[in-house]
């Protein structure tokens, strides 16, 4: 019998570098996990009565605390140089990719580049092997070398203990492990190559008295799971606490930061599983490799994954789960988050006002109450996003599988063929897979077939648009607003911060489509947040965990994807050039009052000029005044008074001189008219109380969606070139809580709309009302205790003298903090 140990985990191993030659010492992990390995020994029976290491002081105190453990202390220790790890030449003490670059860890006949003699690196100028002849210390091995050195020590010294019924341990390193398993199990090397060696597991070997291996064994103390590894790629810094998890419950799994590709997907050497992201490759030539590494499970951290050959991983006996049914939610609300910054012009707004200019030309959105949206996709997260869209009171169109049917009739959602929904839907918010039947079905046919204006959402995959067909129907108008989370070029652009790079690199990387889309006002596109929320992550770590717990212990794992046909829709593309659907412009009637009357119109910049023409019509003698009413210009006379124009006792004065006996007011704020006097002096006040309060309402909605996506900084970022995901991660709306102060028509509407995202909604008014209390079910508060537990708060009560400065230093103090 003969027992192999590797050297448990060492400094070197925990920093992802090359050890090789290199006298590092072991982690704490790493000596913990030696004792354990001579407990198994002690239960397996196993007592030694010779040892044998290398001159590595990682491997010396693997064999001291393992033998220790096992109570076998009474017998002689041999160190031989020949035991050392493979050299790695000039590459030692890099980081572990170089070794594949290589292909180091693939081909038994690979030579790193080689250290000189001279060089202080080389082993020849160790004080440690000044006795071994100089001829005979490699400068950089392959995997064939270490062989060739280790086999004069096995025929000279630990194959004769053996022979004579020694018992023996040899505690030594992978690569010369491998060698030694090579010649007991009749390898040749590059099968021996491809073994999975793990720290600190023994291996015994119950041999015949021909020295012929007639059992193996791998001791683990927590059986599957022990020994299971998974190889993470593609990480970000999102990915860190995943990464941490998988290392914790998987000791010696490991992560690159390189995506998966046919040059990298060998580096998974040793792991059982792979964790992938929605960018790495997985063709059949990546799951060939896999299979070859021993890999017998995919853990996808993305929903789906258009580049997984899925018939190649079920023939290749390779299970492959996703997160596709947790991480729903939050694409759902990002993609309301785009529609709704796109409508208002929330990140043209900000950047305006941040430039002083507080102009409202350009910013005409439309109400999203009583319009329509069309879900093309009716999987979970096309179920998610139908839900956000209906909290606006928009009614549901939808097109796909009608597996959620009865969750979608819940919302009132209606099931209709693609072309009635392009026709009739004023947001199209794509939720399809990827395949070759969906690829670019927005293209120019679908474009023409959508209502003139329509927004469009899409959160999916990049590959579901041809981008020239968006581009041509953004210059022309017939798209409204496109916010896009993903782009079919997307690989090569997201997650880095091309700001920072030079501008001949970005030059050469940059798509030129991608350019000219990120630089439309009307454009808005994310760097693929949409799952980038806080419950998000914590959902996708404890997901991608417990299914690699489940696949290593034998269970039934979630979210298993196996190879499928396509949905039950008869055609995801327009075959056929359809024009836009006709629609009867409505008529504005106006009744004519008087031929006679004249108005006089403040505050009328060109965008009341435009949308005040019927005015004009019905009283002729209509004047529009760019200046704001004040004292000095309120000779100029009456008229519609704009929310910011001055209505004081002085100014009514002047008015009341000039015969004018009604206000119009065009808003609804009342604040800087006085009341008191304009009735002292008979003049009537009209104004527009609830001329749209969904439009404020859903404005409010849309600055709590906007601010928490970050939307605006991305914007921002993105024509700047910084297309990472760094200080994105969002919280999800769902579950949070938001505080309604002021529960007029606005706030009721307010607090539907956060009601039907998920959230819980509270609320604080002087007057309170039936409608918040028994038709929404909604709890009043008082004030302090609303701002205490508000992760949002929203305010909607009328200025007054004491409404003014209500949110003030202490009532921020009392707030939850973030």
């Amino acid at each position: 019998e003969i027992v192999l140990v590797c050297s448990g985990e060492s400094t070197g191993d925990a920093e992802r570098r090359l050890d090789g030659w290199m006298d590092v010492d072991l982690t704490a992990r790493g000596a913990e996990d030696a004792a354990k390995a001579g407990e198994l020994l002690k239960a397996k029976g196993c007592c030694f009565d010779v040892v044998f290491t290398s001159v590595m002081k990682r491997s010396i105190k693997t064999a001291w605390a393992a033998s220790g453990a096992c109570d076998s202390c009474a017998m002689p220790v041999i160190n031989s140089w020949r035991l050392n790890d493979r050299h790695y030449g000039a590459l030692q003490g890099g980081d572990v990719t170089s070794a594949f670059e290589f292909q180091l860890n693939t081909s038994a006949d690979a030579v790193p580049p080689l250290v000189d003699r001279k060089q202080e690196q080389h082993p020849c100028n160790d004080a440690a092997y000044a006795s071994v002849p100089q001829r005979t210390l490699p400068g950089g091995e392959s995997f064939k070398d270490v062989c060739e050195r280790i086999r004069p020590f096995w025929d000279d010294s630990i194959g004769p203990c053996v022979l004579a019924g020694r018992r023996s341990l040899v505690v030594a390193h992978k690569d010369s492990l491998r060698a030694l398993c090579m010649h007991l199990q009749g390898l040749t090397a590059e099968e021996a190559l491809k073994l999975d060696i793990s720290p600190a597991t023994p291996l015994v070997y119950e041999l015949d008295e021909n020295m012929n291996c007639v059992k193996s064994e791998v001791l683990s103390d927590v059986g599957a799971a022990g020994g299971m590894k998974v190889c993470m790629f593609s990480k970000k810094p999102c990915d860190a606490e995943l990464a941490s998890s998988l290392e914790a419950e998987f000791p010696g799994s490991f992560s690159f930061e390189n995506p998966c590709t046919p040059e990298t997907a060998a580096w998974c050497k040793g792991a059982q599983a792979v964790c992938l992201y929605i960018h790495d490759e997985c063709g059949a030539d990546i799951v060939a490799t896999f299979k070859s590494m021993g890999v017998k499970l995919i853990l996808l951290r993305c929903r789906n994954h258009d580049k997984l050959d899925l018939e190649s991983c079920d023939a290749a006996g390779i299970k492959v789960v996703s997160v596709r049914d947790v991480v729903a939610d939050p694409i759902g609300e990002h993609a309301l988050s785009l529609a709704v910054c796109l409508n208002r012009r929330l990140q043209r707004a900000s950047n305006r006002t941040r430039d002083d200019n507080y102009m409202l030309g350009g910013l005409v959105g439309i109400d999203f109450n009583s319009k329509t949206c069309g879900i093309v996709g009716t999987g979970v997260s096309g179920l998610a996003a139908a839900r956000c869209f209906a909290a606006f009171g928009m009614s549901i169109l939808c097109c796909g599988p009608n597996k959620f049917a009865d969750e979608f009739a819940a919302l009132g959602a209606k099931f209709v063929s693609l072309p009635e929904l392009y026709a009739a839907s004023d947001v199209v918010s794509l939720h399809v897979r990827l395949s070759p039947e969906t690829r670019k079905m927005i293209d120019e046919s679908a474009i023409n077939a959508m209502k003139p204006g329509v927004i469009l959402i899409n959160v999916s995959r990049g590959g579901l648009i041809d981008t020239d067909a968006l581009i041509d129907a953004l210059f022309s108008g017939h798209i409204a607003g496109v916010g896009l989370d993903v782009y079919h070029g997307q690989d090569k652009l997201f997650w880095r911060d091309w700001s920072k790079e030079k501008m001949s690199d970005q030059c050469a990387s940059f798509d030129a489509k991608f350019l000219k889309l990120i630089n439309l006002p009307n454009v808005l596109v994310t760097p693929r947040t949409c799952f980038l929320t806080e419950m998000s992550l914590q959902r996708n770590r404890e997901h991608v965990v417990s299914n690699a717990r489940a696949f290593a212990e034998g269970r039934e794992m979630q979210s298993e994807v196996r190879p499928q046909t396509a949905g039950t829709v008869d055609s995801w593309r327009i075959e056929k050039p359809v024009g836009g659907v006709d629609k009867e412009e409505a008529a504005a009637i106006v009744e004519e009052v008087s031929a006679d009357l004249t108005l006089a119109v403040f505050s009328a910049d060109t965008l009341w000029r435009t949308h005040l023409a019927p005015l004009v019509r019905a009283f002729p003698r209509t004047t529009f005044i760019d200046a704001t009413c004040s004292p000095q210009c309120a000779a100029l006379c009456t008229g519609s008074l704009f929310v910011n124009d001055d209505a004081s006792r002085d100014v009514l004065s002047i008015f009341r001189d000039n015969g004018v006996t009604l206000i119009l007011m065009r808003c609804a704020g009342f604040d800087r008219v006085d009341l008191e006097a304009a009735k002292e002096f008979g003049i009537s006040v009209a104004r527009v109380p609830a001329y749209s309060p969904y439009a404020v309402a859903e404005h409010a909605a849309a600055l709590a969606l906007t601010l928490e996506k970050r939307l605006v900084q991305v914007y921002n970022r993105m024509r700047m070139g910084a297309y990472d995901q760094g200080g994105l991660t969002s919280r999800d709306f769902a579950g949070k809580t938001v505080g309604i102060l002021g529960t007029g028509k606005i706030g009721q509407i307010a607090a539907k709309i956060f009601k039907s995202l998920g959230m819980r909604v509270i609320c604080y008014d002087v007057f309170q009302n039936d409608v918040i209390k028994v038709e929404l079910g909604l709890p009043y508060m008082e004030m302090d205790q609303v701002l205490a537990e508000s992760d949002i708060l929203s305010l909607h009560v009328p200025l007054l003298k004491s409404t003014t400065h209500m949110i003030n230093k202490e009532s921020i103090a009392k707030m939850k903090p973030g």
